[in-house]
């Protein structure tokens, strides 16, 4: 074999194996939103994100969200409708206009017939998708 043909072909190879985990990641569920939610304070949007989702374990919810409107005070949480917002409480502030790609480590819940909802505070916020996971290697981008 030459050794072009050698360094292509090793090359391939890691970039296969580099990239084999997130190919292994299971997607349960994506939803395209395309919403504004928030608080309904100060005149802004009074609206909340509920979704009903399949009866599985979730391992991470991600979601691609902009801030619409207030400061750097605006956060969003997430949470299985009555139950404690998830990923122990995590409020994830927006400080930034451009679109955010979000997490939370959800550690296997089952929503036990609930809705997934997602509220906004401080200000208005796009969510343009949420995506369902069932484990940690999701392959969707962290930024």
């Amino acid at each position: 074999m030459n050794l072009p043909l050698k360094s292509f072909l090793a090359a391939s190879l890691i970039l296969f194996l580099g990239a084999a985990p997130f190919a292994l990641a299971k997607q349960i569920q994506k939803f395209n939103v395309n919403a504004t939610i928030g608080d309904g304070k100060d005149g802004r949007v009074n609206a909340k994100w509920t979704q009903r989702v399949k009866e599985t374990k979730i391992y991470e919810v991600k979601a691609k969200l902009t801030r619409k409107s207030g400061g750097d005070d605006t956060y969003v949480n997430l949470r299985c409708s009555g139950g404690e917002t998830l990923d122990g409480g995590k409020r994830i502030n927006l400080t930034t206009d451009k679109p955010v790609t979000v997490s939370w480590l959800c550690n296997n819940i089952t929503p036990k017939g609930q809705p997934l909802v997602m509220n906004a505070y401080n200000g208005t916020v796009y969510i343009e998708k949420v995506w369902l996971l069932d484990d940690e290697k999701s392959g969707i981008p962290a930024r």
